[in-house]
């Protein structure tokens, strides 16, 4: 008698709890070994945010899709075999399944080469500690361990708690739990007892997380103000240092030679593994504090600020109307702050953080070349210098609507004055902007602009210079 027809049901039902179970376990592997080397390679060689999440992201849709076609193949096979023997497929695989999940049940397989950082008298950082790492830590005259793990990350860490809790009392020693999960909760009653415990100066404690990576190297930062020990071996912590990369997932990253940063926001991530952990002193920020939009933003900023003790500004630069005086007060402002320090607006590529760079750099009010992306009506206006701009005649409303809402203060007229160039002056002063006589030549027009400003430069003579302008003349964005 042969066998019935597979059911279409029956054969998706299968296939995905086979997805499932080889997935499991192919992806703890990959997890371990492929994704584990190639993030510790890629941030040993300074690589982005981005470029490590697109790595790893490649190799999980390699998994999904290893995983996809083994699963479709052992199917067919399973369906094509008839009685009992059809089930050591998903035998196998619900095995294979199993024992990825007792691998992350014992954090000593996963935590294979990860070291216990010592970090004075009173505070050691680390991984997760088995019941013979506690009863190390008490011989060793340990006050207490103080965990990280929070509930949220199941099925993992709240076992592993309650197999802490076990052990630490078979052990004798205290157990101190203060859950940490930065871009979960605010974790204010946590951060709290950990502060009140490095006050009190008194006791020796093992503080640590899954992994003893990000989250120790927060607490680590959190502490450095109530035990110079801790500030001192932090430069040893191994954290994620933000000079050290090249770009964050919002945009490029522009170290300054004097441990000044200009990135985009942080990801939560990226707070909590590059700002927070301790390789930044302080952050300015350039957004709006009275602008709607950036509202959620400002409050998270400072609400991470206050819980964890990391110092936040704002020196607002706004994009439109903009203000060239605004990038110039946050230069003035980011070169009397501690250091290494962090200057941030929502993306790199924004208008208040090009304003800013250049103005860091120059010392010049600067025209952000990105608000001159739309054109005039006679055509593509070009930033040439920091504080010099090009293009063609305006009509009347640009000289304000256009030119003074972009921050632009003052006009230089190339080439012979005319009635035309009568006129727009007429039109220029008439809203404050200064009006100067450039000149034919590169040289004059050039030594116009040379300070102050913002200028914007147009005329007859312009065209005969242009290509000499171009090359002597540099915007000063990286």
């Amino acid at each position: 008698m042969s066998a019935p027809a597979p059911s279409p049901v029956m054969r998706l039902v299968v296939f995905f709890y086979l997805m499932g179970t080889i997935g499991f376990f192919a992806g703890t592997l990959t997890l371990l070994g492929p994704v584990r080397w190639a993030t510790s390679a890629l941030r040993a060689r300074g690589a982005g945010q981005g470029v490590e999440d697109l790595v790893v992201r490649g190799m999980i849709l390699l998994l999904v899709a290893g995983a996809a076609f083994v699963a479709w193949k052992l199917t067919g096979r399973f369906m094509a075999i008839a009685g009992r023997g059809r089930w050591a497929t998903p035998a196998v695989t619900t095995a294979l399944a199993c024992g990825a999940l007792l691998m992350w049940m014992n954090p000593r397989l996963v935590n294979r080469g990860e070291q216990m950082t010592d970090s004075g008298e009173r505070f050691v950082f680390g991984p997760y500690p088995d019941r013979a790492a506690l009863a190390r830590l008490k011989r060793q005259g340990f006050t207490g361990v103080i965990t990280l793990l929070h509930p949220a990350v199941a099925p993992f860490e709240p076992r592993l708690l309650a197999q802490e809790r076990e052990a630490a009392r078979e052990v004798g020693i205290e157990l101190i739990h203060t859950p940490m999960l930065p871009w979960i909760s605010e974790n204010e009653e946590s951060v709290e007892r950990i502060r009140t415990l490095a006050r009190s100066g008194q006791g020796r404690y093992y503080v640590h997380c899954y992994l003893g990576r990000d989250r120790v190297n927060v607490v680590r930062r959190l502490l450095m103000d109530g035990d110079a020990s801790v500030a001192e071996a932090e430069k040893e912590s191994g954290a994620r240092r933000l000079g050290d990369m090249p770009a964050f997932e919002r945009g490029g990253i522009y170290h300054f030679p004097d441990g000044v940063h200009v990135a985009p926001f942080p990801t939560d991530e990226e707070w909590l593994g590059y700002v927070l952990s301790g390789s930044v002193k302080q952050v300015l920020s350039l957004l709006d504090t009275a602008n709607a939009e950036d509202a959620t933003w400002v409050a998270k900023e400072r609400g991470l600020g206050r819980q964890y003790r990391m110092p936040v500004e704002f020196a607002t630069i706004r994009s439109f109307p903009y203000d060239p005086q605004q990038a110039l007060a946050a230069a003035r402002r980011a070169k009397a702050l501690p250091r290494p320090l962090m200057v941030h607006g929502f993306r790199t590529v924004s208008p208040a953080v090009e304003a800013f760079v250049q103005a860091y750099r120059t010392g010049l009010p600067p025209l952000p070349p990105s608000l001159f992306a739309e054109p005039m009506e006679g055509g593509p206006v070009r930033v040439l210098a920091p504080n010099v701009a090009v293009g063609p005649r305006p009509t009347g409303r640009e000289f304000g609507a256009y030119l003074q809402q972009r921050g632009v203060r003052g006009i230089v007229h190339a080439g012979t004055a005319d009635a035309a160039s009568r006129a727009d002056r007429a039109i220029a002063e008439s809203i404050g902007l200064t009006w100067k006589a450039g000149g034919a030549t590169a040289a004059e027009v050039r030594a116009a602009t040379a300070q102050g400003g913002p200028w914007y430069v147009y005329g007859p003579g312009l065209g005969a210079i242009q290509a000499e302008l171009d090359r002597q003349m540099d915007p000063g964005v990286p």
